[in-house]
């Protein structure tokens, strides 16, 4: 099984810095069994977003409303459209299918008496940077691997456009807005918005196909392309990730996990469990790999985190505080002989601060870990966030929270998700209301 020092673009959370180097090694894992979703992307309805911000622009384009070059504001203006339509209509909703940008949109609505602004320029924008922190920076990676956009492309995939025109373009009809022609006059320019005034036929409209309950016809396509992964020259997992899902839906439904619980280690065990006994190795195989790297990248991350806290502080007294906190024995869950098995390149320090923290050598899973740090920070052309400079620790960066888990805590932290949460969350959107 091979892992690479890239990190994959689907994992990559914008403003995350990973100063261990950890993001290539979990994420190479998790592509083993969720091949198109990343950490971020649990939103069903930001994909119906995208895909029709992205169907309205090329539309725009191609009746030369706008240009090539105009692409991205244009997408850029239907997210506003559809954030402040979502919003008039439904509220301040706080699950994960709120609109990117949701606070900001509140507050300009309530600003501007019900009315505002459509445009690409900063100070309509809803997002800092919407281009970066909204669906055109977040879901556009993922919509490509789940074949709703075409490679290196910003286009849809003829599947996702035929999907539009046969579910979405005849629930936008209304006078006025004739194949989405109101719409694309906002892409074209600069236009003030009343969602529940003036404008509010379009605002109902684009409020009850991106809020409303999924049609069967939903289900099926989003199931196809982001629950299993599917959608045609898509499968990334070898159909893991749809037995992957069956088997969440399995353990789930006989209370042997939660669906209102976040996918967590002790889940995770449960299903690799479940995947064995049913003889599906493959996936076994790879839920195995992940129960054996996480406690090590988890425990390893967070002792680094704790160090942060200690600036000029004698190591001899950290090490102390964290024998206090995980014991002399050292870290016994830890599978050492496994890991090693696994062959990880991507980060090479990992077998070795896995052997220190089983046996309970903290002083050297300190040194280790400076050590990965500076290494990982001076390839980013940047220098380490804690050195040590006779016997005490220099702290670069410092971090407001640290706190070491308990012992008892420690074989059941899940820090870094795998994707798995995502497709959960995703997967029970869909299909369990």
């Amino acid at each position: 099984m091979p892992f690479f020092t890239e990190i994959d673009s689907r994992a990559a959370i914008k403003g995350s810095r990973d100063p261990l180097g950890y993001q290539p090694v979990w994420a190479a894992f998790g592509r083993q069994v969720v091949g198109n979703l990343t950490t971020v992307t649990t939103s069903v309805r930001n994909f119906t977003t995208l895909m029709l911000g992205l169907y309205f622009a090329d539309r725009a384009i191609a009746a030369g409303k706008c240009s090539e070059a105009d692409r991205v504001n244009a997408f850029l203006k239907f997210e506003q459209l559809a954030a402040y339509s979502r919003h008039a209509y439904s509220g301040a909703d706080q699950t994960s299918e709120r609109p990117r940008g949701s606070q900001r949109v509140q507050y300009n609505l309530a600003e501007g008496d019900g009315t505002v602004r459509i445009s690409a320029k900063q100070e309509h924008q809803i997002l800092s940077s919407q281009k970066t922190y909204g669906l055109w920076g977040l879901f556009m990676v993922a919509s490509r691997q789940s074949g709703l956009v075409e490679q290196g492309e910003n286009r849809l995939t003829n599947l996702a456009k035929e999907f539009i025109e046969e579910n979405y373009l005849p629930r936008l009809e209304f006078e006025g807005n004739r194949n989405g022609s109101q719409i694309i006059r906002y892409l074209e320019r600069y236009l003030e918005f009343t969602p529940k005034g003036k404008q509010q036929a379009l605002g109902r409209k684009l409020s009850e196909v991106l809020h409303g309950t999924f049609t069967e016809q939903e289900r099926k396509f989003y199931n196809q392309a982001l629950v299993y992964g599917q959608a045609p020259e898509c499968d990334h997992t070898d159909g893991r990730q749809e037995r992957l899902w069956q088997t969440i839906v399995r353990v789930n439904n006989d209370k042997r996990a939660g669906w209102t619980q976040p996918f967590g280690y002790g889940e995770l065990i449960t299903v690799r469990d479940d995947a064995e006994a049913r003889g599906d190795q493959s996936l076994a195989n790879a839920l195995d790999s992940i129960s054996i790297v996480e406690p090590v990248l988890a425990s390893s991350a967070m002792l680094f985190s704790f160090l942060l806290l200690h600036d000029n502080a004698d190591i001899d007294m950290v090490v102390s505080d964290v024998r206090k906190q995980w014991g002399r024995a050292g870290l016994r869950h830890l599978q050492a002989d496994k890991l090693a098995a696994l062959q990880i390149t991507a980060v090479s320090k990992i077998n070795q601060l896995t052997q220190q923290l089983h046996a309970g050598d903290y002083a050297g899973a300190i040194h280790t870990l400076l050590a990965l740090n500076a290494e990982v920070m001076k390839s980013r052309g940047g220098a380490p966030w804690v050195t040590m400079n006779k016997g005490r620790l220099k702290v670069q960066l410092r971090e407001e929270s640290g706190w070491l888990p308990e012992r008892a805590d420690l074989p059941g932290l899940w820090q870094n998700t795998y994707f798995i949460n995502s497709l959960k969350w995703v997967g029970k959107t869909l299909n369990c209301p």
